[in-house]
């Protein structure tokens, strides 16, 4: 009978030490988890970011995240320039061990913009500078433990209730700011082939600026509107990467590329008309 009671009170101290190990290692895939977009994030925008907490789930195939906060550039009145509510993503497991991850959707939400001039400056000037490092090569960002990184592939983002302020004049104040606000963003195919954390980075912050011009017609001043699409206009971070911006009801407002790839795409066809009118005329 004692020896009975000795092989329960193992059992039960091998169930609790399992256990104690078991929410370890949970614990600590969380923290890799928000280590890992904390870094790619602030390398592909060069400003410091962090994020308030990251839910990774194992057995369920799911990861949530919240309060991603991407610093203002030096120089400029917000506290940030760009502010994650929530985000949250389903993972395909069977990827989980490979070098190239799977996402069939990732979802954020509650995104908060601040675009501003000051000095002859602008914030967003200074953060789509920092992303043209990834038109040439996309770069990979520094990995402290020297193992490759993981890439990912995305079958379908959907980025919802973007809000944007823009603050037209130097002075500052409420009677110098304007709002834009974006219903809702989806991309299709994003990461082709596997990209880097930092690229991710780099192609939603690009999704989010253009909808934001797409939007801020006729609210944006028209200078400012034209310097944030010229910026745009040198990236090709959205390259071959299905873009829409839909409203409350779901409805497509708009359909957007790299602002570059449209005007590819209509020189071709003003192109092909002026030679179909030409083969008419003949």
């Amino acid at each position: 009978m004692k020896l009975v009671k000795i092989m329960i009170a193992l059992v039960v101290l091998v169930i609790i030490v399992v256990a104690i190990g078991i929410g370890a290692v949970f614990m600590y895939i969380d923290s890799l988890a928000r280590q890992g977009i904390e870094r790619g994030a602030t390398y592909a925008l060069d400003v410091p970011t962090t994020l308030d907490s990251a839910d990774v789930g194992v057995l369920s195939g799911t990861f949530k995240m919240n309060g991603l906060n991407v610093r203002n550039p030096d120089g400029f009145a917000a506290d940030h320039f760009l502010d994650l509510g929530e985000g949250r993503v389903s993972v395909s497991l069977g990827t989980l061990r490979g070098d190239v991850v799977e996402l069939p959707e990732l979802a954020l939400s509650d995104i908060d913009v601040h675009l501003e001039r000051a000095k002859g400056k602008s914030n967003y000037k200074v953060i789509l500078d920092n992303l043209k490092r990834f038109e040439s090569g996309s770069p990979k960002e520094p990995n402290p433990d020297k193992e490759p990184g993981k890439e990912f592939v995305i079958r379908r983002v959907e980025i919802r209730n973007i809000n944007a302020h823009v603050q037209m004049l130097p002075i500052g104040g409420d009677a110098t700011k304007v709002d834009v606000t974006v219903p809702e963003i989806v991309l299709t195919d994003v990461g082709q082939g596997g990209v880097p954390m930092s690229q991710l980075v780099n192609v939603l912050t690009q999704a989010i600026l253009e909808s934001i011009v797409k939007m801020g017609g006729g609210v944006i001043p028209m200078d400012m509107l034209n310097d944030l699409q010229g910026q745009l206009a040198s990236l090709d971070g959205l390259r071959g990467i299905g873009a829409e911006i839909l409203g409350k009801d779901g409805k497509v407002l708009s359909q957007f590329g790299s602002i570059s790839e449209n005007l590819e795409k209509s020189a071709g066809e003003a192109a092909q008309k002026a030679g179909e009118a030409l083969d008419d005329a003949v």
